[in-house]
Protein backbone atom coordinates (compact mmCIF):
# COMPACT_ATOMS: atom_id res chain seq x y z
CA UNK A 1 0.00 0.00 0.00
CA UNK A 2 1.22 3.47 -0.85
CA UNK A 3 2.13 5.79 2.04
CA UNK A 4 -0.03 8.61 0.64
CA UNK A 5 -3.14 6.41 1.04
CA UNK A 6 -2.69 6.39 4.82
CA UNK A 7 -1.94 10.11 5.07
CA UNK A 8 -4.40 11.73 7.50
CA UNK A 9 -6.62 14.49 6.13
CA UNK A 10 -8.84 16.96 7.96
CA UNK A 11 -12.54 17.16 7.03
CA UNK A 12 -11.79 20.36 5.09
CA UNK A 13 -9.05 18.60 3.09
CA UNK A 14 -11.33 15.60 2.43
CA UNK A 15 -14.02 17.99 1.24
CA UNK A 16 -11.66 19.83 -1.10
CA UNK A 17 -10.14 16.67 -2.57
CA UNK A 18 -13.39 14.74 -3.01
CA UNK A 19 -15.72 17.69 -3.70
CA UNK A 20 -17.82 17.38 -0.55
CA UNK A 21 -18.68 20.07 1.98
CA UNK A 22 -16.59 19.76 5.18
CA UNK A 23 -19.77 19.62 7.27
CA UNK A 24 -20.98 16.67 5.15
CA UNK A 25 -17.69 14.93 5.95
CA UNK A 26 -18.08 15.62 9.69
CA UNK A 27 -21.70 14.40 9.57
CA UNK A 28 -20.55 11.14 7.94
CA UNK A 29 -17.93 10.68 10.67
CA UNK A 30 -20.53 11.28 13.40
CA UNK A 31 -22.94 8.82 11.74
CA UNK A 32 -20.25 6.15 11.51
CA UNK A 33 -20.38 6.10 7.71
CA UNK A 34 -16.84 7.45 7.40
CA UNK A 35 -14.02 6.20 9.60
CA UNK A 36 -12.20 9.04 11.33
CA UNK A 37 -10.20 9.45 14.51
CA UNK A 38 -9.00 12.08 16.94
CA UNK A 39 -5.48 11.93 18.36
CA UNK A 40 -6.61 13.60 21.58
CA UNK A 41 -10.00 13.96 23.22
CA UNK A 42 -11.93 16.81 21.55
CA UNK A 43 -9.12 17.12 19.00
CA UNK A 44 -9.58 17.70 15.30
CA UNK A 45 -10.89 14.87 13.19
CA UNK A 46 -8.50 13.06 10.88
CA UNK A 47 -9.47 10.69 8.06
CA UNK A 48 -7.18 8.44 6.05
CA UNK A 49 -7.31 9.19 2.32
CA UNK A 50 -8.16 5.54 1.53
CA UNK A 51 -11.14 5.70 3.90
CA UNK A 52 -12.39 8.91 2.29
CA UNK A 53 -12.02 7.41 -1.18
CA UNK A 54 -13.99 4.32 -0.12
CA UNK A 55 -16.71 6.50 1.45
CA UNK A 56 -17.11 8.50 -1.77
CA UNK A 57 -17.42 5.23 -3.75
CA UNK A 58 -19.97 3.92 -1.25
CA UNK A 59 -17.69 1.08 -0.16
CA UNK A 60 -16.23 0.13 3.21
CA UNK A 61 -12.61 1.08 3.80
CA UNK A 62 -10.25 -1.92 3.92
CA UNK A 63 -9.55 -1.86 7.65
CA UNK A 64 -13.20 -1.28 8.52
CA UNK A 65 -14.53 -4.46 6.91
CA UNK A 66 -13.66 -6.53 10.01
CA UNK A 67 -14.26 -3.83 12.60
CA UNK A 68 -17.26 -2.88 14.68
CA UNK A 69 -18.06 0.81 14.30
CA UNK A 70 -19.83 2.62 17.13
CA UNK A 71 -21.32 5.99 16.15
CA UNK A 72 -20.03 8.89 18.23
CA UNK A 73 -23.47 9.77 19.59
CA UNK A 74 -23.77 6.30 21.16
CA UNK A 75 -20.38 6.60 22.82
CA UNK A 76 -21.11 9.99 24.39
CA UNK A 77 -23.70 8.66 26.82
CA UNK A 78 -21.24 6.38 28.60
CA UNK A 79 -20.18 7.28 32.12
CA UNK A 80 -16.45 7.52 32.60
Amino acid sequence: MEAWAREPLTPAEVGAEFRRHPETVRDAIRAGDLHGHQRVKRGRWLVERRCAAAWVRGAECPHQTNATVVPITAARGRAR
